[in-house]
C-alpha cells in the first residue's frame, strides 16, 4: 500500500507506534537497522535519514524508507509498537548507490514486467536451534526427517515463527522438522522476486527472534558432520517455452555464479519441473537480492539467448564488484 504522509501519521497515531525500524541489507547479506521516533517520520518520508558509517566507517548514507514495505513487528511489544520499513540506500544527495542491491533487483523486476514476463519466486531455509550457554554445540533435539512430537522438540517453535509471520501477512507454505539434529526449515509461498527477498529477510529474523523467546540459538551456518543448511529457492514462470529458455540459461551461468559468491560447496543443482526451477544447496547465509538477480539475470539471458564469457562482468558494475572482492 502507498502511504501519504498524513495516512502515515495516522496510522502510527492508530497503532501506538512509537518506534520505527529503518531496515536495509549490506552486500553480504547482514542485515542493519537504525531506529527513529514517530515525530520524525515527514521529515524522513521527504528527505530520508542522514547518518554516518552505513556501508563502511567514513561514509554517510542516506536512507529512504520505502513506505509499501510497512510492518508491524509482532515480537515486539504491542503497547508502543515498532514497526519496519525497507528502504534504499542513497548517498548524501540523493543518489542512489550501487551497492543497493535491493533496489538493483528492484529496478530489473520493473523492466521484466514492463516486457510482459511474470516470474514468481518462492524461497525459504533451513536452520539449526542449539541451546544456549553451552561450552560444546549442543543441538535442541536428536530428531530427524519430519520426525513428530516428543521427538521433535522445534515444532512450538515453527508453530511461532508462522504465526509472527501471519501477523505480518507474510504465508508460510510447510514448516517441518529437517534431516539434522536441532534442524528445522520454514518455506514461504511464491512472490513477485523482490517481495519474496524482503520477506525471506523477515522469515531469518523471525526465526532467530522466536528461537531466541524459547532460550535457544538459530544458526543457519554450518557444522561439521550434521546436515548442511540451505537456502530453499524455486522460480515459476507459467509458460513453458519461457521456463525452458530460462533455466537453459541459468545451467550455462549458474557455476560462474557460485564460484563468484562461493553458494555451495558442491557443484549447484538444479532441478527443472513443472513450470519450476529448484535450486538445491545453496548457503542460506548468502545475499539474497544479489543472488536473485544473478540467476534472474542468467535467466534472462538465456530467454534473449545471449552468448557471453564475462557474465559477472556484464551485469554487476566496477564498484560493486570491488567492494565484494574486500570481503575476501
Amino acid at each position: 500500500m502507498n502511504y501519504t504522509i498524513e495516512d502515515m501519521k495516522l496510522f502510527l497515531k492508530e497503532h501506538d507506534v512509537q518506534f520505527i525500524r529503518l531496515v536495509f541489507c549490506d552486500i553480504f547479506g547482514n542485515q542493519k537497522n537504525i531506529s527513529v521516533r514517530p515525530y520524525q517520520i515527514e521529515d524522513i518520508i521527504e528527505n530520508g535519514l542522514v547518518f554516518q558509517g552505513g556501508l563502511s566507517k567514513n561514509q554517510k548514507i542516506l536512507l529512504k524508507p520505502d513506505l509499501t514495505s510497512l510492518d508491524i513487528l509482532p515480537w515486539r511489544p504491542q503497547s508502543g509498537s515498532v514497526i519496519r520499513f525497507f528502504c534504499q540506500i542513497c548517498d548524501e544527495k540523493g543518489n542512489v548507490l550501487e551497492n543497493d542491491l535491493r533496489t538493483l533487483l528492484q529496478n530489473q523486476q520493473d523492466k521484466i514486467k514492463q516486457n510482459g514476463l511474470d516470474i514468481k519466486l518462492q524461497l525459504g531455509t533451513s536452520f539449526y536451534l542449539l541451546k544456549k550457554d553451552q561450552s560444546l554445540i549442543v543441538p535442541h533435539d536428536e530428531a530427524g526427517y519430519l520426525d513428530v512430537a516428543p521427538m521433535d522438540q522445534g515444532e512450538d517453535i515453527r508453530r511461532q515463527i508462522c504465526l509472527n509471520l501471519d501477523d505480518m501477512a507474510i504465508q508460510t507454505s510447510l514448516s517441518y522438522h529437517d534431516y539434522g539434529p536441532g534442524q528445522n526449515s520454514v518455506d514461504l509461498t511464491y512472490q513477485d522476486v523482490l517481495t519474496a527477498c524482503d520477506q525471506f529477510i523477515t522469515l531469518k529474523w523471525a526465526i532467530q527472534t522466536s528461537a531466541d523467546l524459547y532460550d535457544l540459538i538459530a544458526s543457519f551456518g554450518e557444522f561439521e558432520e550434521w546436515h548442511e543448511n540451505a537456502l530453499h529457492m524455486c522460480f515459476y514462470i507459467h509458460d513453458e517455452k519461457t521456463c525452458q529458455s530460462f533455466y537453459e540459461g541459468i545451467c550455462k551461468y549458474s557455476q560462474d555464479i557460485c564460484k563468484f559468491l562461493n553458494l555451495s560447496k558442491e557443484p549447484l543443482d538444479c532441478v527443472l519441473s513443472n513450470h519450476c526451477i529448484e535450486f538445491i544447496s545453496i548457503r542460506p547465509t548468502c545475499q539474497p537480492y544479489l543472488v536473485t538477480y544473478l540467476f534472474l539475470m542468467a535467466g534472462l539471458y538465456g530467454i534473449k539467448k545471449v552468448q557471453t564469457k564475462t557474465f559477472i562482468q556484464d551485469i554487476l558494475s566496477s564498484t560493486l564488484l570491488e567492494s565484494l572482492a574486500k570481503k575476501e
